[in-house]
C-alpha cells in the first residue's frame, strides 16, 4: 500500500511552506521548494533590500545661478507622481524646507533612467546623468534640467540595514559560494557596501536591462541555482528570470511581490537564509519518508513472503508506517 508515501509526501511540503509562512515567509508553491535546494548563489538589489530604503537628502548642488530651493523644487515637480524611493526622500525634504510644489503635465517615465514632465515653469527632466545628459558630480543621484538646460545634482544616502551583514554571514554558512550586489547606485557607493558586507562580487550603475543581461550571464556561468533578492519595479525582470526569485513584501512594489516565487513579509533581510534553510530540512524530510517507506515495505515484502512474518504484522506495520510518517511529515521546515 503506498498510502506512507502518497500522504507523508505532500503533506511535508505543505507543512514546510506553512512553517516559513508563519516566519513571515511566503513560498508559493512545492515546486519552489525544490528550487531553493538547489541554491548556490544569490544576487541583491541594493535600496530597500540590503538598506533600509529610507533614502535622505544630503547635498543639493545647483548650478548655473539656480537656488537649492528652486533646484529641489524642480525635481520635486518631475517626481511628484512617482513612489520610487528617490523621489518619496525628495518630497520629503521638500516638504520639511515648505516649498511649494505645483503638479505638472504630460509626465513620462523612462525605467531606470528618470522622469520628464511639463509645468508652468517649463519641461523638467530629473535622472541619471545620462539621462540628462549632464557634467555633474559623480556621487550625485539625481540630474535635473529646465527646458534643456542643465541645473544642478541632488544627492542622496541610505542606511544599511543591521541584520545585512549577518544576513551574508548565515549564507556562507548554508553553503552559498556566491554574495552578489546587482545596484543601479554609483560605483563608490555600491563598492563601500561589498566591502562592508564581504559580498563576493558588486555591479553599479545597472539599468534593468543591465542587471538582467548580468543575470543572465552568471545563470550560465555559475553552479547551481541562482536566487535574485529585490523589492522594486525595476527588479520584476530580475526577478522573474533568476531560478528563484524573492522579493521584500513591506516595501516592496506590487509587480515584484507578484512575480516573484518568495515573498519576505516583513522585510528582513536575513530570512533569506532561513527561507533556504526552511527548505533543505523539508526536502530532507521528504526523502527521508521515502526511503524509509520504500526500505520497510520491501522488507515486509519479502519477510511475508518468505513466511517469517504473517500477514497480520504486516498490516500492523504499514499502518504504523503511515503514522510515523505523517508525525514525522509535520516537522518539515523546523
Amino acid at each position: 500500500c503506498p498510502c506512507a508515501i502518497v500522504i507523508s509526501i505532500p503533506l511535508a511540503y505543505f507543512c514546510g511552506i506553512a512553517y516559513a509562512s508563519k516566519n513571515g515567509i511566503l513560498i508559493k508553491g512545492s515546486s519552489v521548494i525544490d528550487s531553493l535546494c538547489k541554491v548556490k548563489s544569490v544576487a541583491f538589489d541594493k535600496t530597500g533590500t540590503l538598506t533600509k530604503g529610507e533614502l535622505h537628502v544630503t547635498k543639493i548642488e545647483p548650478v548655473n545661478g539656480v537656488g537649492k530651493a528652486q533646484l529641489l523644487r524642480y525635481a520635486c515637480i518631475a517626481e511628484l507622481k512617482s513612489n520610487h524611493p528617490i523621489a518619496l526622500a525628495l518630497i520629503s525634504k521638500a516638504k520639511k524646507l515648505n516649498i511649494t510644489l505645483c503638479e505638472g503635465q504630460n509626465y513620462h517615465e523612462t525605467v531606470g533612467f528618470g522622469i520628464e514632465c511639463d509645468s508652468e515653469l517649463g519641461h523638467i527632466k530629473a535622472g541619471s546623468k545620462e539621462y540628462i545628459g549632464a557634467p555633474g558630480d559623480e556621487h550625485a543621484n539625481v540630474f535635473v534640467s529646465i527646458d534643456g538646460k542643465y541645473i544642478g545634482s541632488i544627492a542622496l544616502g541610505d542606511e544599511v540595514k543591521a541584520n545585512s551583514k549577518i544576513a551574508f554571514e548565515n549564507l556562507s554558512r548554508l553553503g552559498i559560494k556566491n554574495k552578489i550586489i546587482l545596484s543601479g547606485d554609483k560605483k563608490a557607493k555600491v563598492k563601500a557596501l561589498a566591502r562592508s558586507l564581504l559580498a563576493d562580487k558588486a555591479y553599479a550603475e545597472l539599468t534593468p536591462e543591465g542587471k538582467l543581461e548580468i543575470l543572465e550571464s552568471m545563470m550560465e556561468e555559475l553552479d547551481g541555482s541562482l536566487a535574485y533578492c529585490g523589492d522594486g519595479i525595476n527588479d520584476t525582470p530580475s526577478l522573474a528570470r533568476a531560478d528563484v526569485g524573492i522579493a521584500m513584501g513591506a516595501l516592496g512594489s506590487d509587480s515584484a511581490v507578484e512575480c516573484s516565487d518568495v515573498v519576505i513579509m516583513d522585510d528582513d533581510i536575513d530570512k533569506v537564509s532561513k527561507a533556504i534553510k526552511i527548505a533543505k530540512h523539508t526536502k530532507a524530510i521528504v526523502i527521508s519518508n521515502i526511503v524509509i517507506s520504500l526500505v520497510i515495505k520491501v522488507a515486509m515484502l519479502v519477510l511475508c513472503a518468505l513466511g517469517f512474518v504473517p500477514m497480520l504484522w504486516a498490516v500492523v506495520s504499514d499502518v504504523g508506517l503511515l503514522v510515523w510518517t505523517i508525525i514525522f511529515a509535520l516537522f518539515a521546515g523546523r
